[in-house]
């Protein structure tokens, strides 16, 4: 959002005006909107800060606090739109049920049923299209020499951050963390001793979630690279410290893992195998392979297009694992803003409903 847009003067679905250089009024009131305001291309506060970016550059306080507040009334906006749609649906009594058992019978109004199957084959396809619209990408830009191909490399990129498959990743990453949040409330409401097992694998794929798209651990690399002298396997560190809490959920969890169902412990396994070898054996390859040959050419998109679909494979894994799990084992969950979340809980065939949320 903001200012991270305006270094070429435009972004995906913005307007902005074209002025010669030479048509342009160069002092005053005038040219500052034209440098400034046509540049951004934006109305509301930046028509107000787009003289000023023109005129005095971006490394100032005051450009800071411009930007700043334009981040914030567009937080704010969102915010007070979503309070008015939750106050809508308090007030018309409106709750939305979902159910992921995948029979097909008669559907109640409000009931939306999700298949496991028909996700998994959906979100295959679409993984298997970013994967190859991504190495196209890279085949025209390093093979025919179309520079960025129009910046259409960059949008569709799977190593870049910022763009469509991170978007992809993190929704995925967002929903599996709201099916274990789910999970986890309602093991908790019938005292299952696992419980918070599934609360913290939530806060775990949120914390992951923020991590894909905001690259937190992009900023471990110089700190520990120079510190450690890392190199070879381990020229992206944050290999070392991802080991390390694979390793420690692998102990930790190992009980929890076997007191599962078996078809959900092994959609567990092989999602965490899938992910594993993307996010650090693959990466450490790729990590050797950018120190020798550097990251601009065609075997290291290669790579890192087989590291991300890896991982988008494991996460689609365990989505449809734990879609399974709640169809099978929690029921029909029913999303209220007055009531909050009830799930309707399967015990030995008869459904009794528990509060896991509100």
């Amino acid at each position: 959002m903001g200012a991270r847009g305006r270094r070429r003067g435009c972004r995906a679905g913005r307007q902005v005006l074209a002025v010669h250089p030479r048509a342009a009024p160069k002092d005053g009131p005038a040219g500052a909107a034209v440098r400034g305001d046509l540049y951004d291309g934006r109305p509301g506060l930046e028509i107000v800060a787009g003289p000023w970016y023109a005129t005095e550059g971006k490394d100032n306080l005051v450009h800071v606090a411009l930007v700043t507040a334009e981040e914030v009334l567009e937080m704010a906006g969102v915010a007070l739109f979503i309070c008015a749609l939750t106050g809508y649906a308090r007030e018309r009594r409106l709750a939305l049920a979902l159910t992921f058992d995948g029979h097909r019978r008669a559907q109640p109004p409000g009931l939306v049923r999700f298949s496991a199957r028909g996700i998994r084959s959906r979100l295959s396809l679409t993984i298997a299209a970013i994967g190859l619209i991504s190495l196209g990408a890279q085949v025209l830009v390093h093979t025919l020499g179309y520079g960025d191909a129009w910046g259409l490399a960059r949008l569709v990129n799977v190593t870049r951050e910022g763009n469509l498959p991170t978007w992809y990743q993190c929704t995925m990453l967002l929903a599996c963390a709201a099916l274990l949040a789910v999970i986890g409330r309602a093991r908790t409401q019938s005292e299952d001793p696992f419980a918070r097992h599934w609360i913290i694998l939530a806060g775990l794929f949120l914390y992951i979630a923020v991590d894909e798209a905001a690259a937190i651990h992009e900023l471990t690399v110089r700190p520990l690279r120079s510190a450690f002298g890392l190199r070879g396997l381990l020229y992206y560190p944050w290999i070392v410290h991802g080991a390390v809490v694979v390793t420690t959920l692998a102990i930790s969890y190992r009980r929890f893992l076997w007191s599962q169902p078996r078809e959900i412990r092994n959609g567990m396994l092989l999602a965490g195998m899938l992910y594993v070898a993307g996010a650090i054996g693959v990466e450490a390859i790729s990590g050797w392979h950018a120190e020798l040959f550097g990251r601009d050419n065609l075997r290291y998109a290669v790579l890192t297009t087989a590291e991300e679909s890896l991982e988008m494979l494991g996460v689609l894994v365990l989505l449809v694992t734990l879609m399974s799990y709640v169809g099978t084992y929690i029921g029909t969950m029913t999303f209220s803003v007055a009531t909050g979340v009830t799930a309707s809980e399967r015990d030995g065939g008869e459904a009794r409903h528990a509060v896991v949320g509100a």
